[in-house]
């Protein structure tokens, strides 16, 4: 829900690309947030400008939404991570 809502108002204004589940790999580990936004101009293109799955660059904006077999513990220290 929070995905389809994101990028209902994001991606026709140009304003930023939702992804879920998008992996990236950067600071020496790979991650995978529930949702990652990139701003528009950020996008990870290739040389076609089309979208890539092979991402070396954080997310303007990484979401983690807890799952019932995650700790809060867990949570908190991914998203200090992105910090």
């Amino acid at each position: 829900e929070w995905y389809a809502r994101l990028r209902a108002v994001a991606q026709p204004n140009r304003l930023a690309h939702v992804l879920p589940e998008h992996r990236s790999t950067y600071g020496g580990l790979s991650t995978v947030p529930d949702i990652a936004v990139y701003r528009w101009g950020r996008s990870p293109r290739d040389a076609r400008g089309r979208l890539v799955n092979q991402v070396h660059v954080p997310p303007d904006i990484a979401i983690e939404i807890v799952s019932p077999d995650q700790s809060l513990r867990e949570l908190d220290a991914r998203c200090r991570w992105y910090i």
